[in-house]
């Protein structure tokens, strides 16, 4: 059997690092709740997995996965010392069978210590952020650390068939399996990834004639339409795919990925899930661990496959509905995001489908502690991926972020820096020196969106083939030059109404937020990670009325999605919607029959700037 390797290998950290805004964003998170959590979250401070007594099963593994990349992405020495003390833990406290922590998984899910019960999906996780571990410190312990641990996982799976989580998640596994088949090339490895698809989910069957093309009915939870069972799962294939090498696989990518954004898709690139899929309405909650579990599978789609187009939704979740249910400090965050969101508070009048009635406050571990866990991932990991390594060490770019490259190619060191605002400035330069002449390319990705894009190379135009711009460099120094010019576009969301976005920046208006703190006597909700409502303080209910619209002058603030100073604004015309109510926080769907005000200017900002929003307006101009 062939084994596929991925088109795409990541650059190892430290050949890639954040530079510009995008280090500065890192730089909030490393201060917020991900350079902290371990410090005073007991489900992570006090996890079994670090010798502790409480939650033994995902929690931890959750943090590590987005701290680790964080820690050395930033080259913070502090959080790096902690996470290897954590990590040598585990490594030293491997139990001789090769299993990684306790048997005990003391979750809210289970306190069973049994092996029959013990879902072993967390193993899954931890492999991943070993995985990582050894890409960074290439120890042989921890390369033996895997195998055992995978070893440990095939003995398990002959007795106690995989179950619950672990069935629903199964492919995750493949993620370790098939790095280190790349490494070993022992056929066992193929074995243990065909039982766990045998005993696993048919994720690719089951969307050929998919039950769930409308909302979840309410109180109706499973396991299929959960959303971030589906947000993990659209890479299942893209995986499999580099075993089975049959092109069905890469066709079931796509399909699960339309009919998700069909039947479920909201604005800002996300499917809706509050906590299972809960349709197009942008009242509906997206969950912050789809949020970044997608980033992550779209990511790995794009590594496996090679399919570049996927990386226009992960631009546009990365830069909207990621930032938008994060606070601005990165002290607290949001279980779900509403498109259309005028209000975060506490009750029991909201539409989640299954979620409680706090699941949209702002705080540490509104609804259920997973996103707490779970939410640290998404901006390191999108860092690292924002370059990708391909043939004949020829560089694709993913994301135009800002960023640096220290890498050797074909055997010389080469130094690429990414310099400019992406995405919310047009302009870009990336200048290129090698320490002598070598030949490879720069392959550049040109975003759907991108029909006006210019690329220059020392002063020479070169134009986009097959949506790419490649860049040959053969000189000991290139200066790249890429102008965007992105138009305004107005998106039909449904009949009755419309979305605005600008290059990869969705637009919405914002609604000025008053913080209300809540729940001061409960553990773990001192300042600074406090929970909070937040209450609109600006009328939200304007009607878009021209298409006529201007993007103000781009300057990038110290906190890159700050509320208060927004990088770039567009200059709007609306009518207000004199008829258009609310309903317990909840806007209502727009009146079809709209009473209107007299037009009057309006200031857009970027959707991840604005925590109270209208990001889905009613359209009040001409025909569309």
């Amino acid at each position: 059997m062939v084994i596929r390797k991925p088109v795409f290998a990541e650059l190892k950290v430290p050949e890639i690092s954040p530079s510009g805004w995008l280090k500065r964003q890192l730089s909030l998170q490393l201060h917020g709740l991900t350079g902290n959590l371990d410090k005073f979250w007991p489900d992570v401070r006090d996890s079994r997995w670090f010798g502790g007594s409480c939650e033994g099963w995902e929690r931890a593994p959750y943090w590590l996965d987005g701290a680790l990349p964080l820690a050395y992405l930033l080259a913070d020495g502090e959080l790096i010392g902690r996470i290897e003390k954590y990590l040598d833990y585990i490594i030293s406290h491997q139990q001789s069978d090769g299993w990684l922590g306790s048997k005990d998984m003391n979750s809210q899910l289970s306190s069973t210590g049994s092996d029959g019960n013990y879902d072993i999906w967390p193993q899954f996780l931890m492999l991943k952020v070993l995985v990582q571990y050894y890409e960074i410190k290439e120890e042989p312990r921890v390369l033996d650390c895997i195998e055992r641990a995978l070893r440990s996982v095939d003995n398990h799976i002959n007795r106690y068939p995989i179950f619950n989580w672990a069935q629903f998640r199964w492919f995750e596994a493949l993620i370790s399996i098939l790095w280190l088949h790349e490494k070993t090339k022992e056929a066992w490895l193929i074995d243990l990834a065909i039982k766990l698809k045998s005993q696993g989910f048919d994720w690719k069957e089951f969307f050929k004639n998919w039950p769930f093309k409308n909302p979840t009915p309410k109180n109706t939870w499973n396991y299929m339409s959960h959303v971030v069972n589906n947000a993990m799962a659209v890479k299942s294939s893209a995986l499999w795919y580099r075993i089975s090498g049959e092109n069905d696989d890469l066709l079931a990518v796509d399909s699960m990925i339309s009919q998700l954004h069909e039947f479920h898709g909201t604005a800002v690139g996300t499917f809706t899930g509050d906590e299972c899929l809960a349709g197009t309405s942008p009242i509906h909650g997206t969950e912050l661990c789809a949020v970044v579990e997608y980033m992550f599978s779209l990511e790995e789609i794009i590594r496996s496959t090679g399919k570049l187009e996927y990386a226009d939704r992960l631009e546009t979740i990365a830069f909207n509905a990621l930032p938008a249910t994060l606070s601005d400090d990165m002290w607290s965050h949001q279980y779900d995001q509403q498109v259309n969101q005028i209000q975060c508070s506490v009750g029991d009048a909201w539409p989640w489908l299954t979620n409680g009635g706090e699941s949209n406050i702002f705080g540490l571990e509104p609804n259920f502690g997973c996103c707490t866990a779970n939410m640290h991932q998404a901006w390191p990991k999108f860092a690292k991926s924002l370059w990708l390594r391909g043939e004949n060490d020829d560089l694709t770019v993913v994301s135009l972020a800002p960023c640096e490259i220290n890498a050797k190619i074909k055997g010389q060191p080469v130094r690429i820096s990414v310099e400019g605002d992406y995405p919310f400035g047009d302009h870009v330069e990336i200048a290129i020196e090698n320490a002598k002449a070598i030949h490879f390319s720069i392959h550049i990705r040109v975003p759907e969106w991108a029909d006006r894009i210019r690329v220059s190379r020392s002063g020479e135009r070169i134009a986009p083939a097959s949506g790419l711009v490649r860049i040959p460099v053969d000189a000991e120094r290139e200066r790249v030059t890429i102008d965007l010019d992105p138009e305004i576009r107005i998106l039909t969301r449904s009949a009755r109404s419309v979305s605005v976005q600008r290059g990869a920046l969705v637009y919405a208006l914002p609604i000025r937020p008053v913080w209300k703190r809540i729940n001061e006597s409960m553990a773990g909700r001192e300042l600074p990670h406090g929970d909070w409502e937040l209450y609109p303080a600006t009328p939200w209910n304007y009607a878009l009325s021209s298409r006529e619209m201007r993007a103000g002058a781009c300057e990038v603030d110290e906190i890159p999605f700050s509320g208060d100073a927004p990088p770039i604004t567009i200059a709007a015309k609306g009518k207000e919607v004199r008829n258009w109510e609310r309903t317990e926080g909840c806007v209502a769907a727009p009146p079809e029959k709209m009473e209107l005000g007299m037009e009057k200017d309006l200031e857009l900002v970027p959707y991840g700037c604005a925590k109270l929003r209208i990001a889905e307006f009613p359209w009040a101009g001409d025909a569309r």
